[in-house]
């Protein structure tokens, strides 16, 4: 971070040097007409030959490293802090070469001019605490020492204007110096933070591609072996010539209720992976909410009866809305699903629909064991169970799952809940024409 903020600096600092030579040079050229009446004209072609020099080395100096292609390269600060000091020591040479001791006027006009590229150097120097701390107090170290020595009454008082002066510039010159060098470090941390974000989202997008590539590969192995423990169950069950024992028949149902179950948990990490992968497609038409609903119920009732859960169907028969029937079921089958799994024994479950704008509000309430509220925000995420206790089997897909197929229908998903009086689960879909 430091060699980044170095080489900051040294931008800045090249890129005012042409302001700074064009002001040099006038200034320079003003000071040499005022004091011209003063001075020996010698001392004045000089001290004016040495400022045309140094600027024109300063300028090539800015040259050269517009054309760098190691712009970052220490030579280059140290290059600018060098002729930046040596073109500060002319200036207060003019104090000493230029100073006309017998002339009260001459000797303002000088620290004017004086006094003003110290000034004027804040704005050009101060982004490095070196030019801008030094080049003020070579300049006016030598107008505080020549009114000191002077014997006139007014000496004393310029004496006391220039440190006071000098005070003020410099508090200024070093307050700009901190600024500045705030702004660079944050810009930098801003930058790096940014490079560093761009790469995390560069690894987590690999990352999860990766993942959904294994989910997909690793279910579609186990379906193979599963189909096969399936398949060879149905054949033990209807074999005439060898029936099972009725000890036999159970285990086998057990089996084939095992294998149904893991398949269809399968089924939903593959429907996930091809989610995430983009390789899941649905077909939206019109689809009337009540019998979907109907559809879904069938699926669950054997569930709600083990419990002693009742079922309230409140769904209006003329509320269709534009979805895929097959997804939009399997969304209804996961809600109908948790509401019975995570219900009281001899509970309740109500599904309302409503008109809500363009949309039609389907709603899933149960009188469960609800959410805790901190535990809402991670609801969605896939692979996320909320309840551990219970033993409440699952895989918790089934909420991301159809998240996912809501969004891909143009819909939405969203809960309500209160922990230990039940939960609301309403979906949203864009409402069509029976």
């Amino acid at each position: 971070m430091r060699v980044s903020i170095q080489r900051e600096q040294t931008r800045l600092l090249y890129t005012a040097i042409p302001f700074s030579v064009v002001m040099t040079l006038f200034n320079a050229g003003l000071l040499s007409y005022i004091e011209w009446p003063f001075i020996q004209h010698s001392h004045v072609i000089v001290w004016m030959t040495m400022m045309i020099v140094i600027a024109i080395v300063r300028s090539g100096f800015a040259m050269a490293y517009a054309r760098s292609t190691n712009s970052g390269a220490l030579f280059w600060l140290q290059a600018f802090v060098v002729t930046t000091l040596i073109n500060a020591s002319i200036w207060g040479g003019a104090m000493i070469y230029l100073f006309p001791h017998n002339n009260i006027i001459g000797q303002a006009l000088l620290a004017i001019i004086t006094a003003g590229m110290a000034a004027g150097s804040i704005t050009t120097l101060s982004y490095l605490r070196i030019t801008g701390i030094g080049y003020i107090s070579i300049i006016l170290a030598p107008v505080a020492i020549q009114f000191y020595s002077e014997q006139h009454q007014y000496a004393f008082l310029l004496f006391i204007l220039t440190i006071l002066f000098y005070l003020t510039i410099l508090a200024s010159s070093l307050r700009m110096y901190r600024n500045t060098r705030q702004n660079i470090e944050l810009s930098y941390k801003s930058h790096h933070d940014a490079i560093a974000i761009r790469e995390a989202m560069i690894l987590a997008e690999r990352a999860n591609e990766a993942k959904s590539r294994f989910l997909s590969s690793m279910s579609h192995e186990l379906r193979t072996p599963l189909n096969a423990i399936l398949g060879f169950s149905q054949i033990l069950q209807i074999d005439t010539k060898n029936p099972l024992s009725r000890e036999q028949d159970k285990h086998v149902k057990e089996i084939m209720v095992a294998g149904d179950h893991l398949l269809g948990l399968i089924n939903k990490v593959l429907d996930l992976s091809y989610l995430e992968q983009g390789e899941f497609t649905v077909t939206l038409e019109d689809v009337s909410v009540l019998e979907c609903t109907k559809e879904s119920l069938s699926f669950v009732e054997k569930m709600a009866q083990k419990k002693g859960i009742t079922i309230i169907n409140n769904i209006k028969a003329s509320h269709h809305v534009f979805a895929d029937p097959l997804r939009l079921k399997e969304v209804l089958i996961n809600l109908l699903g948790n509401a019975i799994k995570f219900n009281r024994v001899n509970g309740s479950v109500t599904l309302d629909s409503s008109v809500d704008g363009s949309n039609v509000c389907i709603e899933v309430r149960d009188t469960g064991i609800g959410i805790k509220a901190t535990d809402i925000e991670e609801l969605f995420k896939p692979f996320h169970r909320l309840d551990t206790v219970n033993n409440v089997d699952g895989t918790g897909i089934g909420l991301s799952l159809s998240q996912q197929l809501l969004h891909r229908m143009n819909g939405e998903i969203g809960v309500k809940s209160v922990h230990g009086e039940g939960s609301l689960f309403w979906v949203k879909l864009p409402a069509s024409q029976p």
